[in-house]
């Protein structure tokens, strides 16, 4: 009968027939009835579960409330249907645990802080600043000043940089041992670091005095009052972008910046006048009037936009930035030796696009800056008096017959007329010849890229000189002499064969005619011998055959012909030549190509016994 295994809550977790076991429904193995061998599958239950599954991976088939020893973690986890999650102790990861329940403890192993969980949602117990932010906040410290009593202060820190320390005690005093960031005295309330640039930037309505960058401290005697009349002998400095207005009405404004100093009328059509006086009573020296926006030197009513009454000498530049400038004199002296032109507050040569001269007359004849190409572009032809060159740069490029020594490259010039001859850097061209000019020096051809030196039309390369290293050309008849000259290796049967049926041979396997004369052959010869009765067998040393054939004849007869004609019928051969022994012999001889008769000629024997 089938056992039916459920769970503490009364539910089926599996059902085993009997005579079978059950490894799926859970990690233990659970035994059916008849099963044999059942006493081992108990045990290693019970080893299972005091070891709590101990492992580096979790349980494959986990139930509800099933524990694990992680031995990866060294903690016991618990099953919660959904996932191992942590049984005991505080929660160590680098990412927030996704399975938390209320009470659970998180330590966030990347910032270094501790979370609990209230069933809801994390709450940070501490410390109130992550890694990555270092220490930032309200740290207290216990201090040993100079006279070694212990004094508690508050230190204040952003991002590990002390800010300031804060102290109750009412007398200052001086720190034993120096603080990273601080110097001087500790005061009673807040004491800056060293940090650069330290403010409270907040507004504060009472202060005992002000103290400057020297920290000198300045009372309420040390400043002019707003409300009642005032006398100094020192400096006045009004430091801020209008530092004066003027008038009943606020009629004028004097405005101060770091680029200007502007005195501003604040009423419309309103004039600006400086006057003088002298021996003729009071004059308006400069005049400005606001509706017709001009000024009058010494004119109260100018009529131009600039008006001067009298001579005006200008000792500096003058600039000229209108549409048209008219001089209507007749002739313009200049005593400058410059003229510049297209002369803008921030020059270009886009600016400079289109400047130059015009000279009218029934066309215009002009030289004008073109941007586009960056050049001068001349409408007429331009003439150099005989003997004139043209240069560039203190260098003729062209005279009158002939190009500069200022001429260095032409990438231009596409095609010119027959030379004679030319020479480039080192190489001399001439006829059909190209030659270095330096002493031992190399023509070289240097393909780019993967480029090659090809050749066209199958022509040879003539004259090459024998080759000395492994990079140099090597000429025909130092190939051939170098193949011709290498000895040839060979092997071959030589039984019954003496020196001169060799050498034909070798004829035959490869024709003297072939090789440079000299050539050496070297044959490795293998020939069998046979002997009998230790002794080699020869004609002389064959035992005679006579008296051991015995031949039988039969008679027959021969159809249209005689009978009883003898035909061989058996031979019987008595005759036993005893054991015989088959050796090989190994020779290496060494053949050359006679210089006189050009044909393969036995030299010696380089090793083994001379056979003839």
């Amino acid at each position: 009968m089938a056992y039916k295994i459920n769970k503490t809550d009364g539910s089926l977790l599996t059902e085993i027939v009997d005579s079978t076991i059950d490894q799926t429904a859970s990690d233990l193995t659970l035994i059916g009835k008849n099963v044999s061998g059942f006493g081992e599958f108990i045990n290693e239950n019970f080893v299972k579960l005091l070891e709590n599954f101990a492992a580096t991976s979790s349980p494959n088939n986990p139930i509800a409330g099933q524990i694990w020893y992680d031995t990866s973690q060294n903690r016991l986890k618990v099953y919660d249907g959904a996932g191992f999650r942590q049984g005991s102790g505080p929660i160590v990861s680098g990412a927030v645990p996704s399975n938390l329940v209320q009470g659970d403890l998180w330590i966030d192993s990347l910032e270094n802080q501790l979370y609990f969980y209230d069933g809801t949602d994390r709450q940070l117990a501490g410390p109130i600043y992550k890694a990555s932010q270092d220490v930032s906040g309200f740290t207290v410290d216990t201090i040993i000043d100079s006279n070694n009593s212990e004094k508690t202060v508050l230190k204040l820190w952003v991002n590990g940089i002390l800010l300031g320390i804060f102290s109750r005690n009412t007398i200052e005093f001086t720190p034993k041992v120096t603080i990273t960031d601080f110097s001087g005295t500790i005061k009673p309330g807040f004491n800056a670091s060293t940090l650069a640039g330290m403010k409270f930037n907040v507004t504060s309505s009472k202060a005992d005095a002000l103290v400057d960058t020297l920290g000198n401290l300045y009372t309420s005697n040390s400043f002019m009052s707003t409300t009642a009349n005032t006398t100094t002998t020192g400096q006045i400095r009004i430091q801020n972008s209008t530092p004066l207005i003027l008038g009943a009405n606020q009629n004028y404004e004097v405005t101060a910046t770091t680029t200007a100093l502007a005195i501003t009328s604040n009423n419309a059509g309103q004039n600006y006048q400086i006057k003088i006086k002298n021996a003729g009573g009071t004059r308006d020296a400069i005049t400005v009037r606001a509706t017709t926006e001009r000024v009058g030197i010494f004119n109260d009513n100018p009529a131009y936009t600039f008006d001067v009454n009298g001579d005006a000498r200008i000792t500096g530049n003058l600039t000229v930035e209108g549409v048209t400038t008219s001089i209507e004199s007749t002739n313009l002296i200049i005593e400058d030796k410059n003229i510049v032109i297209a002369n803008v507050a921030s020059p270009t040569n886009f600016t400079a696009d289109g400047g130059g001269i015009t000279i009218k007359g029934s066309t215009d004849k002009t030289i004008v800056y073109n941007q586009s190409n960056n050049r001068f572009n001349i409408s007429e032809s331009i003439n150099l008096a005989s003997g004139k060159t043209l240069q560039i740069n203190g260098v003729t490029v062209i005279s009158g017959s002939a190009l500069g020594s200022g001429i260095t490259s032409a990438p231009g010039i596409t095609a010119f007329g027959p030379q004679t001859e030319i020479t480039v850097d080192n190489l001399y061209l001439n006829s059909n010849r190209i030659q270095s000019i330096n002493t031992d020096g190399d023509i070289e051809l240097e393909p780019n890229g993967l480029g090659n030196v090809a050749l066209y039309g199958s022509p040879k390369i003539t004259g090459l000189a024998t080759p000395t290293t492994g990079t140099d050309a090597a000429n025909k008849t130092y190939v051939d002499n170098t193949v011709n000259a290498k000895a040839l290796a060979l092997s071959m049967d030589t039984t019954g064969l003496n020196d001169l049926q060799i050498s034909n041979y070798l004829q035959e396997i490869a024709p003297a005619a072939n090789y440079v004369l000299g050539t050496q052959a070297r044959i490795h010869c293998t020939r069998q011998i046979s002997t009998y009765a230790s002794t080699p067998l020869t004609a002389s040393t064959y035992p005679s055959t006579s008296g051991n054939i015995v031949k039988t004849y039969v008679a027959v007869d021969k159809v249209g012909g005689s009978e009883n004609q003898p035909v061989l019928e058996d031979i019987a051969v008595t005759l036993n030549l005893g054991n015989s022994t088959v050796t090989v012999e190994r020779t290496t001889k060494l053949f050359e190509i006679n210089i006189i008769t050009g044909v393969w000629t036995y030299v010696s024997t380089i090793s083994g016994p001379t056979i003839t």
